[in-house]
């Protein structure tokens, strides 16, 4: 029987060559070889056969660059070989464009750039993050400045407003915005026990509750204040006059 354990040390030779390409001095190719050197000690007693050593083509990355004054381009692909297993990957690791001149002191990259590393990782850079308090900031203010502002312009007042039906962020924003418009208690529909953040879709829903009568019953001629905040700290919102009551 056969048992083999591998030893493998990575060395990185680095051999790296750069010729003009297409006979033009502003054009570089690159290629860097990275080499494995292994070791595998196999025992099997019936062929005595001894440890097998030597070296193996693991990483290679090709570059491209070309420059137009003080806007250049690089691309880095990167060719990864498992030699254990026979895997080839083959990925992009750098395409972009910089730009030396457009701001002061300052360079500008356009395209990928800094691929994930295990630094990245161990920092959790490579997830989405959010600040929360200041979204929190922002969503409370935001929809309560966009309401009053929207009732400033229709000649409107808080006592004019029968429902404000606003982006089901959490509990607390809807509660900030009923504080900061002064509404009476009930005036702003709360869903988000039943549903939770459901995104874009908590004004409709709300809504559609607000007309079945879910919330309770509405007058003949009733106005209703849309809001919501999303991605790229945008805000908005709008007065529906509704006529007919809510339907049972």
């Amino acid at each position: 029987m056969r048992r083999a354990l591998w030893l493998v040390v990575s060395v990185a030779l680095g051999v790296t060559s750069a010729t003009p390409a297409l006979a033009d001095d502003d054009v570089s190719v690159g290629a860097t070889f990275y080499y494995d050197y292994f070791v595998d000690f196999t025992k099997d007693a019936d062929q005595g056969d001894d440890a097998t050593r030597g070296f193996d083509l693991r990483r290679v990355y090709l570059t491209v660059k070309k420059s137009w004054g003080d806007v250049s381009f690089r691309s880095t692909t990167d060719i990864d070989y498992k030699f254990e297993t026979g895997n080839l990957n083959v990925y992009s690791k750098y395409a972009y464009l910089e730009h030396k001149g457009l701001v002061p002191d300052a360079k500008v990259l356009v395209g990928q750039h800094s691929p994930n590393t295990h630094s990245w990782v161990e920092k959790r850079w490579h997830y989405v993050r959010q600040d929360g308090p200041e979204v929190f900031k922002f969503a409370s203010s935001s929809m309560a400045a966009a309401c009053a502002e929207l009732l400033e312009r229709n000649g409107l007042s808080g006592d004019d407003v029968h429902l404000l039906v606003p982006h089901q962020a959490n509990k607390r924003i809807t509660a900030g915005i009923e504080k900061a418009l002064r509404l009476p208690k009930g005036r702003v529909i709360d869903i988000i026990e039943c549903y939770g953040n459901v995104s874009a879709s908590t004004v409709p829903i709300a809504l559609d509750e607000v007309l079945k009568g879910v919330h309770g019953p509405l007058p003949e001629r009733a106005n209703i204040v849309l809001t919501a905040v999303g991605g790229g700290y945008t805000s908005g919102g709008a007065v529906i006059e509704w006529t007919g009551g809510a339907s049972a």
